[in-house]
């Protein structure tokens, strides 16, 4: 945040300093330091009374470095702006009085403006807004004139560039942006940085973290001061709603001798509780004052929700502390100095009647015989005053410090000793301004100097809120006082987030909740507003506050080109909150048919206890209330909800359909209704299944052609579990913008995988860019999309240019080449990608090559058939290859290492029988132009599979058939062999999933880019056609006659339809879509892995343990897999804590872990896996109570060959509803 302190430190750097000369009674006195832009004064004072006028010449003067002139200024001017470092000079030369010359060095100060840094808030999660104002300064703190743009850079915390503003064009000195945080960025330490040609100006540091607002805090501090006589501590511990009520729950506090654990005490508590702790060792001091550690783990007792926050309390030798007062900041020689001792207890408190002994040395008084000094005992006065008069010796010290003259005058004592000066205060002396005042006695300069602080900058700028305590939700009424015309910038944030942004605030892993309600506005941040001042010199702004019942920190600024910055002193805080009001804390998800605790938590601040009724609602039969009819809507409890407090109120339901469940609920007193709705997902107890059907046309002339659609469904699909619909676009990559941020609903924890969040934007743009597309709204999300996908990769950016698989574990060829030519093809359309970053992944991969041409992985293999070296590792050859020959940069700069590479893939390629193989050298024989590329196209052409009477060409493979035609397709693009290109693009779109995905990553990528290449070449200019759909008894038409991108005509289909008919009349591009998806269970999987699990409950069942254990079952007794994930999913009412994994096997090392679905489910990666046992152990705790669990799971499966898994089921107890009903929410059998 933008705080007082460093504006203080701006203002004190143009304070004064003085310079004096003299000579026959003649006194020069400026500014030893000067700026660029300012006027630099003097003041010449003759004291001589025989001398009625001086004449002299004064002389301004400097050189660089190198001795070569650069200011020779004779009168008083404006110090030119664009002077550089050097040396310089003030001179007076007395016009044929040489005794008159005098000569002095001046220090320029090159620094003339400063700049400063507002955020909306301290501390950010991933997938948020930084919003961000950067304020440039001259040393008046006012906007500099000359200055119109700025550069801005924000960096990760391995420095990498992230965002870049080259000429943010400032407003009244300010700059406005903002910076997207991605939804999986590198955790840590980000900066903004300020620059201003070449030079910064500043930076600002701020953290990006996992965290979840808590709705209470915790505090532990001292009764009394500490000392070290006390052997012990005497604290007060409180946990308190920011809304200002108790919360109850469990306490621990363990405290830290020195680094050591002293002693723990457990202790239940509500609200606040003192304790005492006598330390159990004696405790030394060896200091005046030491640090005991303090640690307090509080957890809340209805949800079990646990905050810890560690404490440094400060210890003392002595219960006394002593401060010098100085009535003036400089002392003269055999005259008497006036000073005081201040006697304070340690908390600042005044220590009254306290005998001191005080011993001065340097004067003249209290000393002995022999010179040496000696003390003598004073008693403090009711303020803890001891009051002093001391007589310094002949040593005298000098002060420098800095400024500029603002006024000067010239007085005439006549012969008086004292005389009263009267100055006009003018705004140039805010906030701190000095007097000097001096004179000549008998040839000797005499002057003093006091310091006049004024309360408030030139800008007197204020905010008034008269509301403190507000309710959410309504209006806040913020009132402006400042300069007529003053740019004004306010921000408010979460006073909580304060908490978040320190370390040690939750140690667990909770989910970031939306609620969607009557309640809906729960922001962390609001009122990031930039108003005018009106001309009467005040303004108001009037903002509905945001729903969240929390404590709010609101500050602001103002700056004006003539009076410069005004910024309130202390952020004002206010409180959002009702005084009733209900808060749920639900389950992320549960499985259909599991009974639940649904838990919340009624709050009344009034004064008195209340009588409230609770009431929950069944919204749209979603729900069935245990315990109640069938046909109830609603279940009310009657609750006494005491005055300033908390009740817990719990009802038990059992989720009738999956999705999404809305759950409301209601409270009521007589003079207040609360009333939330908040979604819990109900999951299948099976795994599921997506599908589509696909259809393409593209004509250039009006034709009429009928298309089947079929939908065939697994046998066995789970009741009620099947949806199906019919989807028209009117181009390729419809669906896939709508579903940019989840494309592929996978893990994405490696390098590779993490491309999703990239590749596609990218492929998205270039396709926009083709066809000369000006949809604003897609082009602007996706690029968005691009800049949060490149925050993300950099993760995996290594010391050497290279990307590795595992963040910072080194290179790999494969990753580095495949990002890096996406980079450069990325950079046209974000700024952030610097020439030099691209460049070097490319001269990392160059130096990879063996001298034969050939390319074989250095990092993880994660991929076989990419990096595994098989079949003479042409396919990783030939996929570097294409990454060198895609952009011309690369092609002329690395032109020695393409040609060897060549050689090499066709010295090996004619004894290729793998299409995988031959595909990718294929593409990039074609794209080199390469004489043998056609031979090479026949070839591949000979493998491919037909079907659907030839309309259709695919290869096929085990694994990798997808990416494999995607590479054909790209190899007849390139060869500008369109037509033939189309059958293979309609076996592509048949293998799509409802995002518009393919199955795997590399699918995705390849195929994506196939299709759109193709696509622009072969799409109509316009589109002019309907279609007419059939199914079961309904007919639905649509007529098409855009070229919107975005356009897309939806038609759902009932359950049992296993078929569609689509006739098409007109011309122009289509793709038809029929989309399905089922549930099957789970154990009808067929098994590829060896997979064990082994549980154990404690903490009479809060705290599960689950070992896994899993190996590869391979075909051959040597193979070893692809990249396997192991999927952990926990039972219904379980989440996993911080750091949930422990014990794992040390043989074949874990690579990464991904917490997931608001840590209800955790991803363990592996590089691969043999037959060896890999195994660890997954911690999770039970946050709500659950009847009828379903059984959880853990699937393990080879990334490359999703075919290749094992899944296993498991159970933590059987508990019946009876278990865990309360009162009236048992059925009758209970």
């Amino acid at each position: 945040m933008l705080v007082m302190s460093q504006i203080r430190s701006l203002v004190l750097a143009v304070a004064l300093a003085s310079l004096l000369t003299l000579s026959h009674g003649f006194l020069l006195l400026g500014p030893k330091f000067f700026r660029s832009h300012q006027d630099y004064t003097v003041v010449m004072s003759n004291f001589d009374h025989r001398m009625k006028d001086v004449s002299v010449i004064m002389r301004m003067e400097g050189s660089t470095d190198d001795g070569s002139e650069i200011l020779n200024l004779t009168k008083t001017v404006l110090v030119p702006s664009n002077l550089p470092l050097g040396h310089y000079r003030l001179s007076i030369n007395g016009k044929g009085d040489r005794s008159l010359d005098r000569e002095i060095s001046l220090i320029y100060l090159h620094k003339s403006l400063s700049g400063l840094i507002q955020l909306n808030k301290p501390v950010y999660k991933p997938g948020d807004s930084v919003l961000f104002r950067a304020i440039v300064l001259d040393s008046d703190l006012k906007p500099p004139v000359n200055v119109k743009t700025v550069q801005v850079t924000i960096e990760d915390p391995d420095g990498n560039v992230i965002r870049k503003w080259s000429k943010g064009r400032l407003h009244v000195g300010v700059f406005e942006g903002d910076l997207q945080i991605s939804p999986v960025p590198t955790l840590g330490t980000y900066s903004i940085h300020l620059t201003l040609d070449g030079r910064e100006l500043v930076s600002k540091a701020f953290q990006v973290k996992e965290y979840v607002l808590s709705s209470f805090d915790v505090n532990i501090f001292p009764n009394e001061i500490p000392l070290e006589i006390h052997q012990g501590l005497s604290l007060t511990v409180t946990a308190k709603y920011y809304t200002g009520q108790p919360v109850t729950g469990t306490a621990k506090v363990e405290v830290y001798l020195e680094d050591k654990l002293d002693q723990t005490k457990i202790f239940s508590l509500s609200g606040q509780k003192h304790m005492d702790f006598k330390f159990n060792k004696p405790w030394e001091m060896y200091e005046d004052e030491q640090v005991v550690h303090v640690t307090l783990r509080f957890t809340e007792k209805n949800t079990n929700e646990t905050i810890v926050k560690h404490e440094e309390i400060v210890t003392y030798k002595h219960p006394y502390r002593v401060e010098l007062i100085k009535n003036r900041p400089v002392f003269h020689h055999d005259l008497p100095y006036d000073c005081a001792l201040r006697v304070q207890y340690q908390d600042g408190r005044p220590a009254k009647d306290i005998e001191t002994l005080v011993e001065v040395t340097g004067a003249t008084r209290n000393r002995d015989d022999a010179g040496n000094g000696f003390g003598q005992l004073y008693t403090s006065d009711r303020e803890g005053l001891i009051k002093l008069r001391l007589h310094p010796s002949l040593s005298v010290k000098e002060l420098s410090i800095t400024g500029n003259i603002i006024d000067s005058g010239f007085v005439r004592p006549n012969g008086a000793t004292t005389y009263s000066l009267e100055l006009t205060a003018v705004t140039k002396m805010k906030p701190k301004s000095k007097v000097l005042v001096a004179t000549v006695v008998e040839n000797v300069v005499v002057h003093d100097v006091v310091d006049v602080v004024f309360e408030a900058l030139r800008n007197n700028f204020d905010l008034q809120m008269k509301k403190r305590d507000i309710e959410p939700g309504s209006p806040v009424e913020v009132g402006m006082i400042g300069s007529p015309g003053a740019y004004v910038a306010l921000a408010a944030y979460d006073k909580t987030t304060d908490q978040s942004a320190r370390d040690g605030q939750s140690a667990h892993f909770i989910q970031q909740r939306k609620l969607v309600s009557f309640r809906t506005n729960f922001l962390e941040s609001w009122l990031w507003k930039n108003l005018t001042i009106g001309q009467q010199g005040h303004a108001m702004v009037k903002e509905k506050a945001p729903d969240t019942t929390t404590a709010w920190h609101l500050t602001g600024f103002s700056i004006d080109p003539v009076l410069g910055l005004g910024i309130i002193k202390r952020p004002i805080e206010f409180t959002t909150k009702q005084p009733f009001y209900i808060v749920g804390n639900l389950p992320y998800s549960i499985k259909r048919g599991e009974a639940v605790v649904l838990q919340f938590t009624v709050f009344n601040t009034y004064s008195s206890n209340l009588n409230a009724s609770v009431t929950l609602y069944n919204v749209d039969n979603q729900t069935e209330l245990v315990g109640r009819s069938v046909r109830d809507t609603s279940y009310t409890k009657s609750i006494l909800a005491l005055a300033n407090a908390g009740v817990p109120v719990s009802f038990l339901i059992k989720p009738r359909k999956l999705g999404e469940m809305m759950v409301r609920v209601q409270a009521t007193i007589d003079r207040a209704t609360d009333t939330i709705e908040q979604i819990v997902r109900v999951e299948p107890e099976s795994q599921l299944v997506q599908k589509r059907a696909s259809r393409f046309f593209s004509h250039g002339t009006y034709i009429n052609q009928t298309y089947a659609l079929d939908l065939p469904v697994a046998i066995g699909p789970d009741a009620g579990s099947q949806k199906i619909s019919f989807s028209l676009t009117t181009n390729l990559l419809t669906s896939v913008v709508e579903n940019l941020e989840n494309l592929l609903s996978v893990p994405s924890g490696c390098g590779e995988q993490n491309m999703v969040r990239f590749v596609p934007n990218l492929v998205v743009l270039d396709y926009l860019t083709a066809i000369g597309s000006k949809d604003q709204r897609v082009i602007g999300k996706a690029t968005n999309l691009l800049r949060q996908g490149y925050q993300n990769q950099l993760r995996y950016l290594q010391a050497d240019g290279s990307f590795g698989v595992w963040g910072k574990s080194g290179g790999s060829v494969f990753l580095t080449a495949f990002v890096g030519k996406s980079l450069q093809a990325a950079s046209k359309y974000i700024s952030e990608i610097e020439a030099k970053q691209v460049s070097r992944a490319y001269d990392w991969l160059a130096s990879k090559q063996h001298s034969s041409g050939r390319y074989d992985e250095v990092g993880q293999v994660i991929h076989k058939d990419m990096q595994g070296g098989l079949r003479n590792g042409i396919a990783l050859t030939a996929f570097v290859l294409s990454a060198f020959l895609e952009h011309r940069e690369t092609t002329q700069k690395h032109a020695k290492v393409i040609d060897k590479g060549i050689q090499y893939i066709t010295s090996n390629l004619q004894g290729t029988t793998d299409p995988y193989d031959l595909s990718i050298a294929t593409y990039a024989l074609v794209l080199r132009g390469h004489s043998s590329k056609n031979a090479f196209l026949t070839k591949l052409i000979g493998m491919a599979k037909l079907q659907n009477n030839g309309t259709e060409m695919f290869w096929e493979r085990r694994s990798g058939g997808i990416e494999t035609t995607a590479y054909a397709l790209l190899s007849f693009v390139a060869a500008e062999r369109y037509i033939d290109g189309t059958n293979i693009m309609r076996w592509l779109v048949k293998q799509r999933y409802a995002t518009g995905s393919f199955p795997r990553t590399q699918d995705t990528f390849v195929g994506l880019r196939a299709l759109t290449k193709l696509a622009e070449k072969i799409s109509p200019a316009s589109n002019d056609y309907s279609v007419r759909l059939r199914f079961a008894d309904v007919t639905r038409e649509f007529r098409v006659n855009s070229q919107d991108f975005s356009q897309m005509r939806h038609e759902e289909a009932v359950e049992d339809v296993r078929g569609m008919v689509a006739n098409v009349a007109g011309m122009g591009f289509g793709l038809m879509e029929a989309s399905y998806e089922y549930s099957v269970d789970l154990r009808n999987l067929s098994h590829q892995f060896k997979l064990e699990l082994d549980k154990t409950m404690s903490n009479s069942g809060f705290q599960l343990d689950l070992r896994v254990c899993a190996s590869f079952i391979p075909k051959l007794s040597d193979r070893l897999s692809n990249m396997v994930l192991v999927e952990v999913n926990f039972p219904s009412g379980y989440v996993m804590r911080r750091n949930p994994i422990s014990n794992a096997s040390r043989g074949n090392p874990i690579r990464n872990t991904e917490i997931r679905f608001g840590g209800t489910s955790i991803v363990v990666y592996y590089d691969n896996m043999g037959m060896e046992s890999n195994c660890f152990t997954v911690t999770a705790t039970r946050k709500t109570k659950v009847a009828l669990k379903r059984p959880a799971y853990v699937l393990v499966h080879d990334y490359y060959e999703p075919e290749l898994k094992a899944i296993k089921m498991y159970e933590v107890d059987s508990q019946s509803i009876c278990d865990i009903c309360e009162g009236d929410d048992c059925p009758s059998e209970c």
